[in-house]
Formats: C-alpha cells, structure tokens, sequence
C-alpha cells in the first residue's frame, strides 16, 4: 500500500469514527419531546416537592420560635401562649390545649387552653381511668393522629363531658 493509498484509508476511517460520533450525539441530544401528560406529571411531581419543603420549612420555624420563647419568655403563661402562636403557623389551632400529668395523684390540669365552644376545661383526677384521649396519650406516652369520626366514637364511650368536636377534618394529641 502506497503512502496515498494508506492516507486515503486514513481519513475513510477518522470520517466514519467521526460520522458515527457524530450520528450517536444527535440521537442523544434529540430524545423525543414530552407528551403533555409527562410535563403534567413533572409539574406535579415539583409541586409536591416545593409544598413538602415549605412544610418542612414551617416546621423548623416553628420549632425554633418554641425553643426561643423557651429561654426569653418570662412566665409559664408567656411560654404557653408562644407555644400556641408557633404551632398555629402548621396545624390548626382554634382550638387548643396544653394539659400537666401529675403522676403522683393521676391527675390532670389545664393550664392553656383555647376554645372556640367551651370555656373550662376542669382538672382530671383519675385520668389513667378514663376514656379520654388525653389519658391515651399519656398511657402509651405516643401522639394520636384522630379523625373527627373517631373523635365522636371516642366521646360515645366515655361518661364524661368532652369538649365540644369541631367540623375539622382531623384533631391532634400530642404529649
């Protein structure tokens, strides 16, 4: 093979390694477009996300304004009213209660309370005898995530006069 003749099957060879280079890039780079249910999907997808980091956001202030009003508010009432306006910002709290167990006669007491329908909410004696919720809470020392219907059936139960249930979709508990 003459120096020609190899320069030749040179450049056949870099043009098709290029050609084919070349080639394999654009079929990369032209995937095919999305369907308009795949944009819609993306978008929700993104949607879920920012909404889920907004939250979790919402969380985290409002656990830093608790913690703040821990070590700046003055009194027990000052902190349970920080505790309430922290909270508000991620549940409802139209109506809310901060209560103390007092292990040593079983008894409960509400020192904060916020109620749209009632407006006393009288100490607890006993309470690991009772059917309320809050002596639940305090029995498995675990949150309760409640919906109303479960509410009405909870209050069906017990002999005591519960606080009014709103028309909210769900009522939390938390120790």
């Amino acid at each position: 093979m003459c120096l020609l003749e190899k320069g030749i099957v040179c450049s056949s060879i870099i043009r098709e390694y290029f050609l084919l280079n070349l080639l394999q890039n654009m079929g990369e780079m032209m995937e095919p477009k999305p369907t308009y249910e795949d944009l819609k999907n993306r978008v929700h997808v993104l949607e879920s996300e920012i909404s889920r980091q907004k939250y979790f956001r919402d969380i985290n202030q409002a656990l830093f304004k608790i913690s703040n009003a821990v070590n700046t508010v003055a009194d027990l009432d000052a902190l349970f009213g920080a505790i309430h306006s922290a909270l508000s910002h991620i549940i409802d709290t139209s109506n809310f209660y901060i209560s103390l167990y007092d292990g040593s006669n079983d008894s409960v007491t509400f020192p904060y309370f916020v109620d749209t329908v009632d407006d006393c909410y009288p100490p607890t004696i006993e309470i690991s005898k009772t059917e309320s919720l809050t002596a639940e809470v305090i029995r498995t020392g675990r949150p309760i995530l409640i919906t109303k219907d479960q509410i009405l059936k909870q209050r069906e139960k017990t002999q005591e006069k519960c606080p009014a249930v709103h028309h909210r979709k769900f009522g939390l508990v938390y120790l």
